[in-house]
């Protein structure tokens, strides 16, 4: 799979960490990644990461207070999903996009959790 097409599918996912539940009953992947940032930082990097996506695959999405609603459409598949910043850890849930897409999905977001939720990392 090309690098491109991965980052398109990754996005259908929404977010992910280091440990991802299966879908539920009603089709929806929840996940968990700890963080050693204030809530306010954490936020600031979310956004970040959350601007990316929109600039590179117009992902649409709005705050209200510590919750990011996500949503869009990459390679025909729709999703939509939310990210809770909390003190210590972030949460996500979004729609599976099954089969084959979900490793792909889940593996591009988690390097990008990983790179955004690192204290080294500086966005230019």
């Amino acid at each position: 799979m090309g690098r491109m097409l991965r980052g398109a599918l990754a996005i259908v996912a929404s977010f992910v960490v280091l440990s991802a539940t299966p879908a539920s009953a009603d089709d929806r992947i929840f996940f968990h990644q700890h963080h050693t940032f204030s809530r306010a930082e954490a936020r600031i990097r979310i956004q970040q990461l959350l601007d990316y996506w929109q600039e590179r695959f117009g992902v649409t999405r709005y705050w209200i207070g510590d919750v990011a609603h996500i949503s869009g459409r990459v390679m025909g598949v729709e999703f939509n999903g939310q990210v809770v910043v909390k003190d210590g850890e972030v949460s996500a849930e979004t729609s599976d996009p099954g089969g084959v897409f979900r490793s792909a999905a889940i593996e591009y977001v988690r390097k990008k959790l990983r790179k955004y939720l690192n204290p080294a990392y500086q966005e230019n």
